[in-house]
């Protein structure tokens, strides 16, 4: 795979395996079935679920990126060269085994940052109070209420459902470390 021509956001986004790979992700999924049984959680205790993401998420991506650093930075050089080499049958344009550690590592972390940013939009933004001011000062259709209404609703759900998938992407990760482990386990016995 080239890299050198292509942004950093392009590449974690190849060695990711784009959009197929997202939405055939397991914890895509999950996320959406928890969330929408959770439904009456996020609909009615939004500040509830908002004040336990922004005590959760700072300390889950503290964590994430010092677990990256710590595999970039320690990780047995062998193994990495061992990972990085294309088998026979991938193509150059297909990322190596090392790339997609990689880059499941940086899909949680980019989902925790992106989860931690919509949250503390969803928290600090005066749209809600702009719309009851205008409420009170202003008769709106019945039609345009229900519209405000549902895109409050909307953006909860969303909110929501970025916390509780940037939290199962934790598994993925996990498994990612598994994966790094058995690599190694596997060198370590050829040697």
């Amino acid at each position: 795979m080239e890299y050198k021509s292509e942004s950093a956001l392009k590449q974690y986004w190849l060695a990711y395996g784009g959009w197929p790979a997202l939405f055939s992700s397991k914890y895509l999924w999950f996320s959406i079935c928890i969330t929408l049984l959770c439904f009456d959680y996020w609909i009615n205790n939004s500040s509830k679920y908002i004040t336990l993401s922004l005590s959760i998420l700072p300390s889950l991506l503290g964590f994430a990126l010092g677990g990256y650093a710590v595999w970039l930075a320690i990780g047995d050089q062998k193994l990495k060269k061992l990972l990085s080499d294309l088998s026979e049958d991938q193509s150059k344009d297909e990322p190596s085994d090392f790339m997609s550690v990689n880059a499941t590592f940086v899909h949680f972390i980019v989902l925790q940052i992106i989860a931690l940013i919509y949250i503390l939009f969803l928290q600090a933004n005066s749209v809600h109070q702009i719309i009851l001011f205008i409420r009170k000062y202003y008769v709106f259709s019945d039609c345009l209420n229900h519209f405000l209404s549902s895109m409050s609703i909307l953006a909860s759900g969303i909110g929501f459902f970025l916390f509780i998938y940037s939290i199962s992407t934790m598994l993925a990760a996990t498994f990612a470390v598994f994966k790094i482990a058995r690599w190694s386990d596997i060198l370590n016995r050829m040697q």
